[in-house]
């Protein structure tokens, strides 16, 4: 049973988008999830016992749908789990950021007025109550994400996101999601406590995503799920009932993800 006082008490908030979407950041190389993703599983002890020591590498082509990180033992591909549409909302009506040079970034207004459009993929997710809800997108996911682009219908970009997901899920391969928040705790109670809070939401919010796969044949590959809580990088493997937390590495292991986050996580 989750704790309601620590429920109570733990907030949830999205990343800046320079942190996970590509080319965010005018003149920003290091504008790519993908980059510190590696960096992040290269300094996890979990997956360096499961590619036997070796550093993991990212393909030299992914043209040949190669995943994101390889060794010999082992590999896996990275997912950013948050819907296209909201990515491309915030990069059209956010202020847009340029890179002078290092320590000089400047706003500016963004592409178009208005506000940001797209699916919170987070809240459509968690409406799933059943894996046979998810699987009424697999034979339509080619067709639907052709028809579902009118920005001006939600209904569709939920059903067009939500099929994109599917595509994924069916992928045989091993899966990483980040998802692009940040989670603080207001309060005094062990850290442990909090942690274990977190680990069950995330099973709750997501595990059926872990289920899915598994109805599909999937099970012989592993599951994933990773965020932020308070400076550290949090990585979840899921199970047949639960969800257990086998990482946790301080951000400034990433020299990728501090310098963008210590930048732009204004």
């Amino acid at each position: 049973m989750i704790n309601d006082d620590i429920m109570s008490k733990l907030k949830i908030k999205q990343l800046e988008p320079a942190l996970y979407i590509k080319n965010f950041v005018n003149n920003e190389e290091l504008c790519n999830y993908e980059k510190y993703l590696l960096e992040f599983i290269n300094q996890s002890s979990f997956f360096r016992n499961l590619s036997e020591g070796e550093k993991y590498k990212k393909p030299l082509s992914e043209e040949n749908g190669q995943s994101d990180a390889n060794s010999d033992k082992y590999k896996i591909d990275f997912k950013l789990f948050e819907a296209s549409s909201y990515i491309e909302g915030k990069s059209i009506y956010s202020s847009q950021k340029t890179l002078l040079m290092k320590g000089a970034v400047i706003s500016h207004l963004s592409k178009e007025k208005g506000q940001t459009l797209g699916v919170n993929l987070y809240n459509e997710v968690r409406k799933i109550k059943s894996t046979k809800e998810l699987s009424k997108y697999e034979e339509k996911f080619k067709k639907i994400k052709k028809m579902y682009r009118n920005e001006d219908n939600i209904d569709d970009q939920v059903k067009c996101e939500l099929s994109i997901i599917v595509e994924n899920l069916n992928k045989n391969k091993n899966l990483l999601f980040f998802f692009p928040r940040e989670f603080n705790y207001k309060g005094e109670c062990d850290d442990e406590q909090v942690l274990d809070v977190i680990t069950r939401c995330i099973y709750e919010d997501f595990g059926i995503l872990y289920r899915y796969r598994c109805e599909k044949g999937i099970s012989n590959k592993d599951t994933f799920f990773s965020c932020v809580y308070k400076e550290r990088f949090l990585i979840f493997k899921f199970g047949d009932t639960n969800a257990e937390l086998i990482e946790q590495i301080n951000i400034s292991n990433s020299d990728t993800f501090s310098y963008l986050y210590t930048t732009y996580n204004l």
